[in-house]
């Protein structure tokens, strides 16, 4: 009788290989290989619950917009893309998607970035970087205090001086931008709209005769009532809108 013991190894191996092949996808790439085949409903609620578990995963956020684009879905795009700048404000390809997904919605609100181009790139190291950064300075500035109190040359005295004061400019910027950082990132100061259109309202919230057009980014200027909050267009224009017609950046 031929043994059947090779061929129960065979089983339990190709068994314990395709259990291995399985746990390797995540649902991270289960969503992307979605957007590769162009089935974007099915990627859009991969990211979607992917952020609902990892709300700051910049990843998915990009992934996410890049979906909404090959859906057409550009206002939600640029809310998802918006939201990567939020993080990594200097991220070129997410601003070529940006600048890509307004020209496709040809509005009158062409992409324009919320900060400068030094701005950005401070922004863009974490606020947990910038706290190592100061406590780095700190170290140093400590270690810096030793030669200047031990020597008496006034060279030595004068170079620790210096470093010195310059290890303390650095410290003290670090600690201002790690908070301008976290603030930057955390704050809920504009936002986006992903509708075709939304109306807008005057003071007395009586419906006014201007729209604002999907892809817009509006400035969040305040809570006016349960209903209604004060918005800044990007050409200075002042409306009242409903909070359920603005997408959070």
């Amino acid at each position: 009788m031929r043994s059947t013991k090779p061929y129960i190894a065979l089983f339990i191996l190709f068994g314990l290989f395709s259990n291995y092949t399985f746990a390797e996808v995540t649902p991270f790439e289960k969503a992307s290989k979605a957007v590769e085949k162009k089935q974007y409903k099915q990627a859009i609620l991969g990211f979607e619950n992917i952020l609902k578990e990892d709300p700051n995963n910049t990843s998915a956020y990009y992934n996410l917009g890049v979906a909404y684009l090959g859906k057409k879905s550009y206002g939600n795009a640029i809310w998802a893309f918006e939201k990567v700048l939020n993080r990594i404000p200097n991220d070129s390809e997410t601003i070529e998607q940006l600048e890509y997904a307004h020209r496709e919605l040809n509005t009158d609100f062409p992409y324009e970035p919320r900060l400068n181009a030094f701005a950005s790139g401070l922004y863009s190291i974490s606020s947990n970087k910038w706290s190592i950064i100061a406590i780095i300075c700190s170290i140093l500035i400590t270690i810096a205090i030793v030669p200047f109190k031990l020597n008496s040359s006034h060279s030595i005295r004068r170079m620790t001086a210096v470093s010195g004061f310059i290890l303390s400019i650095l410290f003290l910027s670090s600690i201002i931008l790690a908070s301008s950082t976290k603030e930057y990132q955390t704050e809920m100061n504009y936002g986006v709209i992903t509708k075709k259109s939304i109306q807008t309202f005057d003071q007395k919230y009586e419906v006014s005769n201007k729209k604002i057009m999907e892809g817009a980014r509006l400035r969040l200027l305040q809570k006016d009532s349960e209903e209604f909050m004060l918005v800044e267009t990007q050409n200075r224009e002042q409306f009242f809108v409903r909070y359920e017609d603005i997408q959070y950046i």
